[in-house]
């Protein structure tokens, strides 16, 4: 499993650890290191690598800018950092977080099509930059049909209205919500979606659910871009939605499963 960072986190932040006096608040955010140990605990038939990719200022979108060809350098470090694992023929899993999501579009638009062994894509609310004329759309659509072993997994929310400081936190064509939205237009048509609504939440599962898009609608119109990742269990519900082990790590909204593997450092 790839973890692409998001903007700003250090990998440390991003693994976590319990709450000490004078630590730093971004290591109670994500869990990603206990949401990982539960996983590992309910998931017995195969063994469970995940990899932390930091960007160097930790920016994935600000990186790519810097770098002419960020695309390759991005697939260079996946099959390095598989070859280093050692394990013969491995089910990828690219997952990302925030602006962890330019790690994910970067390696896909190296690419003519998505090799067979990526097996999952999650985008954690960081699909902004999703774009169909860069040929996102087309090529994950052609991926999910290749085979049952194929999962596509969003995860956003209705961040139009957000403010910080008093300001607008996204602009009037920025976000995930209206990401997944042109997300959603481009698969129209060429696979099939139901839609449900489910609490606060409205999802679209598609391909007996290796396809799971879920939008909360945020009706307290707060901040939810790190609570959809850790206390609402979206990393587990990501790792697991569409398979024998859905919902049984964790549910995605809570309550938060994973508080016995925090470790304290």
């Amino acid at each position: 499993m790839f973890y692409a960072l998001p903007n700003g986190n250090s990998i440390e932040w991003t693994i976590g650890r319990q709450k000490a006096e004078g630590l730093d608040w971004h290591y109670y955010i994500q869990h990603i290191g206990a949401q990982t140990r539960r996983l590992r605990e309910t998931i017995h038939d195969r063994n469970i690598v995940i990899a932390y990719v930091e960007a160097q200022g930790r920016s994935w979108p600000a990186w790519r800018k810097k770098h002419e060809k960020g695309s390759q350098i991005i697939a260079e470090v996946i099959e390095e950092v598989v070859r280093q694992v050692g394990v013969r023929d491995p089910a990828i899993i690219l997952s990302a977080h925030s602006g962890g999501g330019s790690f994910i579009f970067g390696y896909l638009e190296g690419l003519d099509r998505i090799p067979d062994n990526i097996h999952r894509i999650a985008f954690l609310d960081a699909n902004y930059s999703f774009s169909d004329e860069a040929g996102h759309g087309a090529k994950l659509v052609d991926w999910l049909k290749r085979g049952t072993d194929k999962a596509l997994v969003v995860v956003a929310y209705d961040d139009r209205e957000i403010t910080f400081d008093g300001k607008k936190v996204v602009g009037p064509t920025g976000g995930t919500y209206r990401a997944t939205g042109r997300m959603l237009d481009s698969f129209k048509g060429k696979l099939a979606l139901a839609e449900s609504i489910e609490g606060d939440c409205i999802r679209h599962r598609g391909l007996d659910g290796r396809l799971d898009i879920i939008v909360h609608r945020n009706p307290k119109n707060v901040i939810l871009h790190t609570v959809l990742v850790g206390d609402m269990n979206g990393f587990i519900h990501a790792m697991t939605t569409g398979t024998p082990h859905e919902n049984k790590a964790g549910l995605f909204g809570g309550p938060i499963a994973y508080h016995p593997w925090i470790q304290p450092n």
